[in-house]
């Protein structure tokens, strides 16, 4: 190629026909084709400068070449597809990465909008508590300032009539009445605001206290944003997790827990979005599974926890008899013994709800809990470093576990399984009892919890 452009022999363009041209150094149809410099050449060229070279007739290398290219065009259709596919799926990409941050702007705006209510609402409540301190003070402090100026007044009157004694009244008529005058002057004397003490300043620091923890709250919030990098979620652990409301806690820490049916007991039902367990005495076809309870109506969350903070809730109106709490991984799933079973073993820790009574478990100690009305939902906050496990009933704080919680700790939840029906039937006696017993059973097999959404 390099020795036809020193002799500025013309290279063919595609669209034009090799017959039609001519070599510009010896005037002769250009009738071959030399394989050594990729191009063509006539044949004084041939006997010349090429004659060492490989030539063929330019026909046979018009077809070669023909032959090489043929695939060619599949080839870039396929590399086209390739290239369109990967730009397609960048442009989805770009247009999800859009709609992405104007959802997450909202969000953002949304989460602005409840901070500021947060903070209205608890400045105002402050406000309110103070205002109301503060108006109780005050009446307090005018109706003692009105008494001692009616007591002032009252004084002032004692004196002048004193001066007035002394200095006027001849002598017969003031040793006629010094008694009274007398009298009067030890009345005005004993006057209660002399025994009063002095008002102390109103005491806010509670208040300034439980604002300052949400500053605090807030300031610690912008530094783990600001001084590492953007973290899954903002943990704030210089507070306890008593310190913090369930919906405090639920912004922060909040889980939304799914079950695992490989550790569901077979007697379990479990909702096709894995939020909902339900107890219906009849077993399912699970298939085997080395953490599947085969005793307990128990079941596990497929979350695990093993460090920070966790908050997660449910719904537990429409059980009667169940457990909620947290167990460790290793806590043993078959057989009927203390070991298998939530809250008797130094594995789980969890709240038994009986009816209307509400028990505190774990390692097969019991502390009976204090709860006014039957709450709708049961709210645990796991705080894995600071070994605690905070219960609610309906955002009122049940009770904390204290331990430690080194490992991994699974959401987990159970029933407790009544008697069978033909104990229920050998003991009717009328109608009306059978009646009763039938919708005992089927009470108890309507018990369900589920998950809620966070």
């Amino acid at each position: 190629m390099e020795l036809h452009q020193e002799k500025e022999q013309t290279l063919l363009e595609p669209s034009v026909e090799v017959k039609e041209l001519c070599c510009t150094e010896h005037g002769k149809l250009l009738e071959f084709y030399c394989r050594d410099d990729q191009g063509f050449i006539c044949s004084v060229c041939m006997a010349g400068d090429h004659g060492h070279h490989e030539v063929i007739a330019a026909d046979i290398a018009h077809m070669e070449l023909k032959d090489s290219l043929a695939d060619k065009p599949l080839q870039l259709r396929e590399l086209m597809q390739h290239v369109g596919s990967n730009l397609q799926q960048l442009l989805r990409e770009l247009k999800d990465e859009q709609c992405f941050g104007e959802e997450t702007e909202e969000k953002l705006e949304q989460k602005r909008a409840e901070l500021q209510q947060i903070v209205n609402e608890v400045v105002d409540l402050v406000k309110k508590h103070i205002v109301e301190r503060q108006k109780t003070k005050l009446s307090n402090l005018q109706q003692q300032v009105e008494q001692l100026q009616q007591e002032m007044k009252a004084l002032q009157e004692a004196e002048a009539t004193l001066m007035t004694a002394l200095k006027e009244l001849e002598a017969a008529v003031l040793v006629q009445d010094h008694k009274d005058l007398k009298h009067r002057l030890e009345s005005v004397s004993r006057f209660p605001s002399l025994e009063v003490a002095m008002p102390t300043t109103l005491d806010f620091s509670m208040e300034e206290q439980k604002l300052n923890s949400l500053i605090e709250l807030n300031n610690n919030f912008l530094k783990e944003i600001n001084f590492s990098p953007p973290p899954t979620e903002v943990l704030v652990k210089h507070l306890d997790i008593t310190d913090l409301a369930p919906s405090c806690l639920k912004r922060l820490y909040g889980r939304t827990s799914t079950l695992d049916p490989n550790t569901a007991h077979p007697e379990i039902l479990i909702s096709n979005d894995l939020m909902v367990a339900t107890w219906i005495g009849s077993i399912q076809p699970y298939p085997e599974h080395q953490d599947r309870s085969d005793h307990y109506l128990q079941v596990m969350a497929m979350e695990s926890f093993s460090s920070g903070r966790h908050y997660w809730e449910l719904e537990v109106s429409q059980a009667r008899r169940c457990w909620i709490g947290i167990a460790s991984n290793v806590m043993a799933r078959k057989g009927n013994g203390r070991e298998s079973r939530l809250g008797l073993n130094p594995e789980s820790w969890c709240i038994e709800k009986w009816i209307d009574k509400y028990t505190a478990l774990h390692d097969s100690n019991e502390t009976p809990l204090d709860v006014t009305r039957n709450p709708k939902r049961l709210g645990l906050c796991l705080d894995c470093d600071a070994g605690e496990l905070a219960c609610y009933g309906d955002s009122q704080l049940l009770h904390t576990f204290k331990g430690n919680f080194d490992g991994s700790f699974k959401p987990a939840l159970g029933f407790y399984k009544p008697a069978p029906r033909s104990i229920f039937h050998k003991t009717l006696k009328t109608a009306s009892a059978s009646i009763t017993a039938s919708a005992q059973s089927m009470e108890n097999l309507s018990q369900s919890v589920q998950f809620c959404s966070l």
